[in-house]
């Protein structure tokens, strides 16, 4: 589950010293118990504010195996529409997925940085295995769209449901 913690003090004493409280229920979970359903999590959660025709919209970014997005109550901080996440509903949309190499195909750690000034939301990634380590098979990819909730694309025009992402940089490239 994504659960929501709000500051009780706004930002008064920001960074180290805020007050949290929970919101008193979860954001999404996600349970896929079996099944032909993609392998999905509810990890690494971050939310992004849009710009443009989308200012003042608050949207979240999320997931593991695939990774997902909503646009969320910028009051609550939960799903606009109030739902979980569900494969078959229009609220949610599927970003990005993994290498689709065998054990490698996972993709998590989602983050969108939205630039203003040339008009695009950029999506990175953690793409492939983690967690051994300098046999990790780690990459950062990152994609682009002129809609927060994409389809995001590398610089080939791939999306990154299919696959695409530019390289960024990998798990190698970090050992010292």
């Amino acid at each position: 589950c994504v659960g929501v913690a709000r500051s009780t003090t706004g930002l008064v004493g920001f960074p180290d010293n805020l007050t949290w409280e929970d919101v008193g229920e979860p954001l999404t979970c996600i349970n896929w118990p079996g099944g032909d359903a993609e392998e999905r999590s509810a990890i690494d959660p971050s939310t992004f504010w849009g710009f443009g025709e989308n200012e003042n919209k608050l949207f979240l970014v999320t997931g593991g195996g695939r990774i997902i997005g909503t646009e969320l109550d910028p009051g609550s901080y939960l799903q606009k529409d109030g739902e979980w996440f569900d494969q078959d509903d229009n609220f949610w949309t599927e970003l990005s997925t993994g290498p689709d190499q065998g054990d490698d195909n996972w993709v998590e750690a989602a983050y969108i940085h939205p630039k203003p000034d040339n008009g695009y939301y950029y999506l990175f990634v953690n793409w492939g295995g983690c967690c051994s380590g300098v046999d990790s098979t780690y990459e950062i990819r990152v994609g682009r769209s002129r809609n927060p909730m994409g389809p995001f694309v590398d610089k080939n025009g791939k999306e990154m449901m299919q696959g695409g992402g530019k390289h960024v940089a990998n798990t190698k490239d970090f050992v010292i």
